[in-house]
């Protein structure tokens, strides 16, 4: 073997090894970012049952229900793999979430917002998270839903084409900075003249 023939066995071995490494932190970033959507989801779940009555009581109660978890574990690591614009929304969606829960589970924090201010405080977060949910699905190229009680995932393309999966008033579809709107027993069609841009 002369040295033009190990230099070029060379060079494949390190291109190789470099898109191993690629491929390997495209898998970490989808793998966080499912964990992240998970903690988004369970989240919306929470925040849709907050500020329905003048009484907090509930609200108090339900706000032990909202997590971070996923995201105090990831955020370093996708701070690097998710684009700075898409990170941001992450952040902004995981810091409303954080002055939400500080007052109300906080004994040391005064909740003194009137109930329409703290209406629009629960709205808010849960644009945040919607708008969360939606980079996790952009960034991973999988729309994940429920689905009768049970976690669906499909490739966002077989989402787009106008596939008409409903599941309950509303779902967002993973699109690039668009969220459809589905209300049960309408059409895709339908949905996409409902489009909202975000």
């Amino acid at each position: 073997m002369n040295s033009e023939t190990l230099s070029m066995i060379y060079g494949i071995v390190l291109a190789g090894s470099a898109a191993t490494g690629l491929i390997l932190l495209y898998i970490d970033k989808v793998g966080l970012l499912k964990l992240v959507q998970d903690e988004v989801t369970n989240n919306l779940e929470y925040l849709e049952k907050l500020g329905i009555t003048d009484d907090r009581a509930l609200d108090y109660l339900l706000a032990s229900g909202l997590k971070s978890r996923a995201w105090d574990q990831s955020s370093n690591t996708l701070a690097e793999l998710v684009g700075e614009g898409n990170f941001e929304f992450l952040v902004s969606c995981y810091a409303s979430l954080s002055i939400l829960t500080n007052r109300l589970t906080n004994p040391e924090v005064a909740d003194d917002l009137g109930f329409e201010e703290h209406q629009a405080q629960i709205k808010s977060v849960i644009s945040h998270h919607w708008l969360a949910f939606d980079v996790c699905q952009q960034e991973t190229s999988s729309f994940r839903a429920w689905s009768k009680g049970m976690r669906v995932s499909k490739p966002a393309s077989e989402v787009e084409g106008g596939e008409e999966d409903r599941d309950g008033d509303s779902r967002r579809a993973a699109s690039s900075g668009t969220i459809l709107v589905w209300v049960e027993g309408q059409s895709v069609e339908e949905a996409k003249r409902r489009t909202i841009e975000v």
